[in-house]
């Protein structure tokens, strides 16, 4: 079996065990160098999922911010390196829009524990 393949069954597998977290606030994806990517649709400690407009390729990897609407315990931003692992488009009303799967493959201590605080108080 291939590497690709073992890690294609891995996330399949990820996928349906990992519980997704929608957010009571709004949360807003941009790169770092402030271009806008999209709206969290929902996250977990691992990945999340977007909708957007931004043309992203499979496999691409971008530095990004999540950005809240709201403060939630003084933090309002988290940062961190994630993968596209896969995109569709055509699945809305807007058949230029973009769903993306992303998964965060670089996250400082200090984000980690921002992100899971804000999983903690702000998701439902």
């Amino acid at each position: 079996m291939t590497d690709h393949l073992a890690s294609q069954q891995q996330r399949d597998k990820e996928r349906r065990t990992l519980k997704r977290h929608q957010l009571r606030c709004s949360a807003e994806l941009y790169s770092v160098d402030g271009d806008c990517i999209g709206r969290l649709v929902n996250i977990h400690h691992q990945g999340f999922m977007g909708y957007g407009f931004a043309e992203i390729e499979t496999g691409e990897r971008l530095s990004m911010m999540l950005n809240l609407a709201e403060n939630v315990q003084g933090y309002s931003t988290v940062e961190f390196a994630a993968e596209c692992v896969w995109r569709a488009q055509g699945m809305s009303e807007d058949p230029s829009a973009y769903w993306y799967g992303f998964q965060i493959v670089e996250l400082s201590p200090t984000n980690k524990s921002t992100l899971e605080k804000i999983i903690a108080q702000e998701s439902f």
